[in-house]
C-alpha cells in the first residue's frame, strides 16, 4: 500500500436506483425501494474509492464486519450518495 492514506479521507459514489438494486415490500409495487444488501454494496464501493490512491498493482480491500441503520427509503430512479 502506498503512504498517505489518513483518517478523514473519503471516497464518494452517487449510483441511481435500478431495479437490480432493489426489493419489493409486501409485494406491493409501490414500495419497491433500494435494498439493504445495496445499501451495503455502496458503502463498500466508496470506501474502496478512498483507497484506490493509495492501493498498488494488484492490492484489493473488502470490509470485513458491517453494523448500519437502514432508516430511509429510496425509490426506483432515485439518487442515492455513499
Amino acid at each position: 500500500m502506498r503512504p498517505g492514506l489518513k483518517t478523514g479521507d473519503t471516497g464518494e459514489l452517487i449510483w441511481m436506483v435500478d431495479p437490480t438494486m432493489t426489493i419489493t415490500l409486501g409485494g406491493i409495487p409501490q414500495a419497491t425501494v433500494f435494498s439493504t444488501p445495496s445499501m451495503i454494496m455502496l458503502m463498500e464501493r466508496s470506501a474502496r474509492e478512498a483507497l484506490r490512491p493509495f492501493l498498488e498493482d494488484g492490492e484489493e480491500s473488502v470490509g470485513v464486519e458491517v453494523q448500519v441503520e437502514h432508516t430511509g427509503a429510496a425509490a426506483l430512479g432515485s439518487t442515492v450518495r455513499g
